[in-house]
């Protein structure tokens, strides 16, 4: 059944990308890289997204397994934007493993950011309104991020502002997807298939790219009406396998990013300075 769904995806491919060709490029601006100084050099290891939430707090989201064992005091956690390289404050609250299994299958990170850090440095940040998921009928499910290897992982000061976002574009049925097989509940994800890419000015790609990197991208439903501007966030991008040379991913819903802000100490969870 799962073959049945590719090949259905696969064969509309071209229709769908030309139809969501401006919603990939706007899905795609969202996206950013996550990178630490490592010397002279500059890692990429992972992708993020920017939310804004109810009287203007900002988030920086990501995936828990890419920064819950960051060292913040041996390397410096890094962003860009399209004309500078930014440091990220490393105030990372993640989720955690379970204590049946051992395994964190939310697997999600947030970052609160100084007041006004999104604005000071021309960051795209997702408004709240993006976040309220609307059950559109003939949606497409599309993965943004940046994957090793379609980019460099490591890096160079001059070429660091270069790097560009892949997407993956897929049904956003998952009736057919046995999350138990995978050890993951249609209650807490969504599933996408990581068969139908779509690389710089749209360029579709049906050779599977490997999405190391992209765990952290955000996941969005888009409207696949001629002339729509309806996109969603609805999840955080976690974790691939691959099954018999057919690639699905998993990404977390968005819901258990508030849940996981809600459930802040603020008071414990301070305003970094780090700019």
């Amino acid at each position: 059944m799962q073959q049945n769904r590719n090949d259905s995806v696969h064969a509309s491919s071209d229709v769908v990308i030309e139809v969501l060709s401006h919603q990939i490029e706007r899905v795609r601006g969202f996206c950013y890289p996550l990178m630490y100084e490592d010397g002279n050099d500059i890692l990429q290891f992972a992708s993020c997204f920017f939310i804004r939430l109810e009287k203007y707090t900002e988030y920086l989201v990501s995936a828990g397994h890419a920064l819950r064992d960051f060292d913040s005091n041996q390397f410096r956690l890094l962003s860009r934007t399209a004309s500078e390289i930014i440091q990220i404050p490393a105030n990372i609250a993640s989720t955690m493993a379970l204590e049946s299994d051992k395994n964190d299958h939310i697997d999600i990170s947030v970052i609160q950011l100084p007041n006004g850090f999104c604005c000071k440095h021309g960051i795209n940040v997702i408004p709240d309104f993006r976040t309220s998921l609307s059950n559109t009928n003939g949606a497409a499910r599309v993965l943004s991020g940046y994957p090793a290897s379609r980019n460099k992982s490591v890096v160079s000061h001059a070429n660091v502002l270069h790097l560009y976002a892949h997407c993956f574009v897929s049904s956003s049925d998952d009736s057919e997807v046995d999350f138990s097989v995978f050890k993951k509940s249609a209650v807490n994800h969504v599933a996408i298939s990581l068969e139908n890419g779509v690389g710089p000015n749209n360029s579709f790609h049906n050779i599977p790219v490997n999405p190391k990197g992209m765990s952290g991208g955000p996941v969005w439903r888009v409207s696949l009406t001629p002339g729509s501007e309806d996109i969603f966030l609805e999840g955080v991008f976690i974790e691939m396998h691959n099954r018999r040379n057919q690639y699905l991913g998993f990404a977390t819903k968005f819901r258990h990013v508030l849940g996981l802000i809600a459930s802040l100490d603020h008071s414990k969870f301070p305003q970094s300075n780090s700019t």
